[in-house]
């Protein structure tokens, strides 16, 4: 029972520990903008059958992250020396 609970808590604190990598980070960003392109793809093919609920959802919701994440992808090297720039004293 005790090596049990040992290894449970060393497992969780090692998933905490977790850095925020630009690889990491980047990954992230593609998978949203990627799943956000596959949900502008069912209103395409789709919309007769969705409703108009999730009609607004994907023009108030969706198309604004896929601008922002594709900007963010595309731009990314600049948006984080940008950065960098604002934190130096």
């Amino acid at each position: 029972m005790m090596i049990m609970s040992t290894f449970a808590t060393t497992t969780h604190s090692a998933t905490t520990r977790r850095r925020r990598t630009p690889r990491r980070v980047r990954e992230r960003q593609r998978f949203a903008h990627l799943l956000a392109g596959a949900v502008l793809l069912a209103y395409v093919y789709a919309a007769p059958l969705l409703g108009p609920g999730f009609a607004s959802a994907v023009r108030w919701v969706v198309v604004p992250v896929l601008v922002i994440s594709g900007i963010a992808l595309w731009q990314w090297h600049r948006v984080r020396a940008a950065v960098r720039r604002r934190q130096r004293p």
